[in-house]
């Protein structure tokens, strides 16, 4: 028999547990673990209407950006692929301003391209660390260490001084989780660029991520950049970028007819279409359990046989959970308390 915990006696039932759950919990796990409510396996997992209420006001601050504010912190997450035909996964790059005071983070930049070969998305990578004051980074390990190792190893970083290092720690054991932070905080250096984290796939971390992602969208840690306009929209295309370097779109011809300047205006304008997609590819996950209870979440089964180069992709989705587990990874890291040396010898003096 299951029922929800307002239906039970109030000794049964911790009342902090319930208040303390309730302002961590998305509104769906705290339907399932408190209310007894069960959604269906066919729904979305995240909310258009919740990831709606988490974007910024078109004309407000932060808008979408194509180059960073000096001042300001910025997080990157990347979901590579290695394939170079057109019907193949994206290759996603997101940026997100950090928010220091309310430690969280804002979509503000996006990139996803299928059929594009290495060079292309070195060369992005590189636009983005160049223009953007990125203090932490987190990729999918699958295919992330290569990439990381081939972007080392290009001629167009070396000649830029970057050399991109791992922090090693993996954040797996809930027991160990503060330790790996103290320990993380001590091999983050950002002069060295030692922030980067390449996260494995494991069932149990999708899970965690995906709940963590609905949980801030609920909650409104986790936003999306508004359009870029008026005073926002001059200032982005006025930015001092590489913009003839940049591949963005899959209609080569058309970009190398462009002028600096209206390429310029297509890449802002684009920006806001990336933020489109991400929120599209959320609203189509959905959550499904195998009878051995493991937690699938993916796009539906119709979506996943479509085929060609404008078929349903979730990889832009990735790049957010990657990226909103990393805000949360940093924050926790930055208020971690260094470890407490514990003194074992005693000193004595000899006469």
């Amino acid at each position: 028999m299951q029922f929800s915990y307002d239906c039970a006696p109030k000794k049964l039932y911790d009342e902090n547990l319930i208040l303390q759950s309730r302002e961590t919990m998305s509104q769906s796990q705290f339907d399932r673990e408190f209310g007894a409510v069960f959604t269906d396996d066919s729904s979305g997992y995240f909310k258009t209407s919740r990831m709606a209420a988490c974007t910024i006001v078109d004309g407000d601050s932060p808008s979408v950006e194509v180059a960073g504010d000096s001042k300001s912190k910025y997080l990157l997450s990347f979901d590579p692929s290695w394939a170079e035909s057109e019907s193949s996964d994206d290759f996603a790059m997101q940026v997100f301003k950090l928010d220091d005071e309310k430690k969280q983070g804002t979509l503000v930049h996006s990139y996803a391209m299928a059929g594009t070969n290495l060079k292309h998305h070195i060369d992005y990578f590189h636009y983005l660390l160049k223009n953007f004051n990125i203090v932490s980074m987190v990729g999918d390990y699958n295919g992330g260490v290569q990439f990381i190792n081939a972007c080392n190893e290009s001629k167009l970083f070396k000649d830029s001084n970057i050399n991109i290092k791992m922090l090693t720690q993996d954040f797996d054991k809930p027991e160990e989780y503060q330790e790996d932070l103290r320990e993380a905080k001590t091999e983050y250096n950002i002069s060295d660029m030692k922030y980067c984290i390449l996260r494995k796939p494991t069932s149990q971390w999708i899970r965690r991520a995906n709940e963590l992602l609905q949980a801030n969208f609920d909650h409104k840690r986790m936003w999306f950049a508004a359009r870029a306009m008026d005073d926002n929209y001059h200032n982005q295309i006025k930015k001092k970028i590489p913009i003839q370097k940049l591949k963005f779109l899959n209609i080569a011809e058309q970009e190398e007819k462009q002028s600096k300047g209206a390429k310029m205006i297509d890449f802002v304008e684009h920006q806001q279409d990336m933020i489109n997609l991400t929120k599209a590819e959320c609203a189509l996950i959905q959550i499904k359990t195998s009878p051995h209870g493991m937690q699938t979440f993916d796009l539906p089964d119709a979506l996943k046989r479509t085929t060609g180069p404008n078929k349903a992709r979730k990889d832009s989705y990735s790049a957010l959970v990657l990226g909103n587990w990393m805000v949360k990874i940093y924050y926790d890291m930055m208020g971690a308390e260094e470890a407490k040396a514990i003194q074992t010898f005693a000193p004595q003096f000899i006469n």
